[in-house]
């Protein structure tokens, strides 16, 4: 009789992780095909016109539970992902971002959604609402002999390398994941790891979260490139 008590316990359990991992993806999330010419007001305000030229949308994740999620393709050669995330303060960028150079791992039981995922990295976002933010714990683990920081401005910082993980946490280090990037098996596999840059734009109370790699893993990539497509 126990034996049995504890199959269905197990059982139950485990439907109630499905249902947690998979709760209000379909009811909230709507993946939208947008054309070449409908960028939003975000895309205006901080990218320049002649960049906009050469973008090509390919998809947009808009819900009611945070800013849209973006994806574009910039001149056949990048993948371009975007997001902004609100700021509770108009505060300084080095107040807002703690860096952390260490590896990290995907929350298993929080439910995300996934942008149209590229041959070498897979890049989620929560599927949870998303409040204004304080503080942002940013982990980043990859090729370190390569690894560089680019402080543009005080505004403005990127950080390009041969990336493994990247996650993005709010508020507390422990708190859930809001982002998390991850290299594919395949990427695991070549000799030379595929390139990946990630940037940070203050702009008064948001902070745009840029996303970059290559489409190609021949294509070389400017780690100065996010820097010059950005309207100041």
């Amino acid at each position: 009789m126990r034996k049995y008590k504890f199959i269905i316990g197990s059982i139950v359990v485990l439907l109630l992780i499905f249902y947690i991992i998979n709760r209000d993806v379909n009811d909230t999330m709507s993946q939208i095909d947008i054309s070449q010419k409908n960028f939003d007001k975000d895309d205006s305000l901080i990218l320049k016109k002649e960049i906009l030229n050469k973008l090509k949308v390919e998809t947009v994740i808009k819900s009611k539970k945070r800013n849209a999620l973006k994806l574009y393709k910039y001149n056949n050669k990048y993948n371009f992902y975007f997001t902004k995330i609100d700021l509770k303060n108009d505060i300084s960028l080095d107040e807002i971002i703690s860096f952390n150079n260490e590896s990290t791992s995907q929350d298993v039981i929080i439910s995300h959604c996934q942008l149209q995922s590229n041959k070498y990295y897979d890049i989620q976002f929560r599927n949870e609402n998303l409040s204004s933010v304080s503080k942002i714990f940013f982990s980043l683990s990859g090729d370190e002999k390569q690894l560089k920081k680019i402080v543009h401005t005080k505004n403005f910082i990127s950080y390009s390398l041969p990336l493994t993980t990247m996650s993005l946490q709010y508020e507390n280090i422990n708190n859930p994941t809001d982002v998390f990037v991850e290299a594919s098996g395949s990427n695991f596999l070549f000799k030379k790891k595929v390139p990946f840059i990630v940037s940070f734009y203050k702009k008064e109370k948001s902070i745009y979260l840029l996303l970059l790699t290559p489409i190609e893993k021949e294509t070389k990539m400017n780690s100065n490139f996010l820097e010059k497509i950005i309207k100041y």
